[in-house]
C-alpha cells in the first residue's frame, strides 16, 4: 500500500473512524476543537494568521476556524508524527476551506488555504512550510478531492 492510498483512507469524510490522536485529545475532535484547547496552539495559529485581513469576508473564517471541520487524523510520515484536520466555510466547503498539519513534537502548524475566485483556485500557506510539509499537506487536501470526487461520483 503507497503512502497516498493510506493517507487517502485516513483522511476521507464517509470512513473516518475513532483513532487515538494523544491521550488527551479525543478521537472525534475537529482542527477548531484542537487549536482551541491548546493555548500554545492558539498563540501560534494566531500568529501564522496575523495577516490574513478582517475585512477580507471570505478569508476571515481562515483566522478564527469557524466553518465544518472533520475529525482531525494522525498519520506518520518520514518519522514525524502530524495530526492533520479541515476546515471550510459555512456553505462554501469546496470553495473555501483550509488543511492543516500540527507536529505535537514542536508545536509546528503549517497550513494551506484554498479559494476559488472564478474558475482557478488560488492557494496560500501559512506557517512558512517546507518544500516537504507543503507537499504533505497540499496532498491531504488532493486526497479530500479525491475522495470527495468518488463519493459523489463526479
Amino acid at each position: 500500500m503507497t503512502k497516498s492510498s493510506i493517507l487517502a483512507r485516513l483522511f476521507t469524510a464517509a470512513t473516518l473512524t475513532a483513532c487515538a490522536i494523544a491521550p488527551t485529545v479525543a478521537s472525534a475532535t475537529t482542527l477548531p476543537e484542537m487549536i482551541a484547547q491548546n493555548p500554545a496552539y492558539q498563540a501560534r495559529w494566531k500568529a501564522i494568521t496575523a495577516n490574513v485581513r478582517d475585512t477580507d469576508r471570505e478569508a476571515a473564517f481562515v483566522k478564527n476556524l469557524s466553518g465544518p471541520a472533520l475529525p482531525v487524523q494522525t498519520i506518520n510520515i518520514d518519522g514525524r508524527r502530524l495530526v492533520v484536520g479541515y476546515v471550510c466555510e459555512i456553505r462554501n466547503c469546496n470553495g473555501n476551506n483550509v488543511f492543516a498539519a500540527i507536529e505535537p513534537a514542536t508545536g509546528g502548524i503549517w497550513a494551506i488555504h484554498r479559494r476559488h475566485l472564478d474558475v482557478m483556485p488560488r492557494y496560500r500557506f501559512f506557517g512558512s512550510p517546507d518544500k516537504p510539509m507543503k507537499s504533505i499537506i497540499f496532498k491531504q487536501m488532493t486526497d479530500h478531492d479525491e475522495h470527495q470526487r468518488e463519493e459523489w461520483g463526479g
